[in-house]
């Protein structure tokens, strides 16, 4: 887990725009990301949710005890009163 929230960026400050990012996270049998993406939520705070949810690490997922692929979604906020 990161140490810290995400970077709030510039531009998103400046223009006083926060919200909800949801990052859709897939994860392989080893517990590496394999795709990370964010479609939904100010387009201004998606590339900094992205970057913020990749710093997380996974242990593998498993079915009846076997290593598998997972989906894991983040939300991350954004909220410019903190």
């Amino acid at each position: 887990m990161p140490s810290k929230g995400p970077e709030y960026p510039a531009k998103a400050k400046a223009a006083h725009i926060d919200g909800v990012i949801p990052v859709y996270i897939h994860v392989s049998e080893t517990g590496q990301i394999i795709r990370i993406y964010s479609d939904q939520g100010p387009e201004l705070l998606r590339k900094a949710a992205e970057d913020y949810a990749s710093q997380f690490t996974f242990t593998p997922a498993k079915l009846n005890g076997i290593p598998t692929t997972a989906r894991y979604t983040l939300n991350v906020v954004f909220n410019l009163k903190d």
